[in-house]
């Protein structure tokens, strides 16, 4: 389905014109156990051709008798036709819970294309094959930790990945100086991480810059600044400083909403926002084309989208995921309420 050449050069194509693209996702604080684990994502270009797939057991790269079925968002090449290839898998959950997101990591380097005794996976269908094979953050942490899977491709990529399941616990991969770079982050203020990823520079520098950053709230007389442009450190940071003030939630709405805040904190307008691009301009301007809410225990996906900010709701176990089942799709800008007509609650 994705495995040929004229897919590898069409995703090369794709993604080099994604460098300068800004994303922010977070893991929101477990509170209170019987809640379900949330967490969430923007994604932010200079444009914003993307839809939804429901992709059933058996097309996503495994086998019918094993795969697993998701929903993952798209990228639609309408404004490259002649690259051969129609769709990137960017963003998505799976029936187990699991969820994998691609975000910008510029200066990354890949492992060259492994040995016979290793699995290669090409990096534009890393999340493709996550979302596809696997059920816990565990079961990727040890496929590539223990070289069985080789992430490879071109340096001009620039993504790295972050997984994450019911758990709370998120798997940062990065590929540094053409080796694997993995993080167990348990969103632990700062032991292992913060359940946050942004974009460059890598991940242990956004650690120690948030832990400096603590250093500096336990002194006497703190005076610190809530950081307020879009670059990937001052995202992470205030990212980090709301999300650690949020209330404990009691119910599985009120943890949503709080996650809805957060998104808002770190959602960029459409126009000429200053402080948004990573790399060279895309000359129309970063901004967020669409953010995902994941419901890693019920395998929920919330998303809204740069034209509609309503949330709209994909629960899989309402999906025919069944293996042989046709893969259905729904663009993520659609025609779906934008509002609620809200004249017939009112009461006497």
């Amino acid at each position: 389905m994705m495995g040929t050449m004229a897919w590898r050069i069409g995703a090369v194509v794709l993604l080099r014109c994604w460098l300068a693209g800004a994303c922010s996702s977070f893991m929101m604080s477990s509170g209170d156990d019987s809640l379900a684990t949330i967490s969430a994502r923007t994604m932010d270009l200079g444009y914003g051709a993307f839809s939804l797939a429901a992709v059933p057991r058996g097309q996503g790269g495994g086998n019918a008798s094993s795969s697993l079925g998701y929903v993952g968002a798209y990228a639609v090449l309408e404004k490259f036709p002649k690259v051969g290839v129609e769709q990137v898998i960017t963003a998505g959950i799976n029936e187990a819970g699991l969820s994998c997101d691609m975000q910008t990591l510029e200066g990354s380097s890949y492992p060259p294309y492994p040995g016979p005794n290793a699995r290669p996976v090409m990096v534009g269908v890393f999340c493709t094959w996550v979302l596809s094979t696997f059920r816990s953050v565990d079961e990727v942490h040890e496929a590539l930790a223990s070289g069985a899977a080789v992430v490879y491709g071109p340096d001009g990529f620039a993504q790295h990945f972050v997984v994450r399941d019911a758990t709370g616990v998120s798997l940062v991969a990065e590929f540094v100086d053409q080796t694997t770079r993995l993080y167990l982050d348990g969103n632990d203020n700062g032991e292992t991480g913060f359940g946050i990823m942004t974009n460059e520079p890598e991940f242990p520098f956004h650690l120690t810059n948030a832990q400096h950053l603590e250093w500096k709230l336990g002194l006497a007389r703190p005076a610190v600044n809530t950081p307020g442009n879009f670059y990937p450190d001052e995202r992470f940071l205030r990212l980090h400083l709301l999300k650690s003030a949020l209330e404990v939630p009691s119910t599985e709405k009120e943890k949503i909403m709080q996650a809805v805040h957060l998104l808002n904190s770190v959602t960029v307008p459409p126009g000429q926002q200053r402080g948004t691009d990573s790399g060279s301009a895309e000359g129309m301007g970063d901004h967020t084309v669409f953010a995902f809410i994941y419901d890693h225990v019920n395998a929920v996906l919330y998303f809204r989208s740069a034209g509609n900010q309503s949330l709209q709701r994909v629960r899989l176990a309402d999906l025919d995921l069944q293996a042989g089942s046709p893969t259905k799709t729904l663009a993520i800008e659609n025609d779906l309420d934008w509002y609620v007509n809200a004249a017939q609650a009112f009461t006497s």
